[in-house]
């Protein structure tokens, strides 16, 4: 589903994936709980490369409001 947005990550191509990222952000809303969460863990794996740490965890936080099993999301906080 986020194929794109995991391969620029993936190749460091930070500054295109903010704007894939807002792209798919727009349309959060409209996802299922556990995809949303994908969105919110792609976006806090965006923000931890860009060493922005306050974002990196609004963005965690974000995802375990929408998938509360989320495993990779409490690994992300060190949990």
């Amino acid at each position: 589903m986020y194929e794109k947005l995991t391969e620029l990550i993936t190749t460091g191509d930070y500054k295109e994936a903010l704007y894939e990222f807002q792209e798919e952000y727009l349309h959060i809303g409209e996802r299922e709980p556990k995809d949303a969460a994908k969105l919110c863990l792609l976006e806090a794996s965006l923000w931890e490369a860009l060493a922005d740490s306050t974002s990196e965890y609004d963005a965690i936080a974000r995802g375990i409001a929408y998938d509360g099993g989320n495993y990779e999301l409490f690994y992300m906080l060190g949990l």
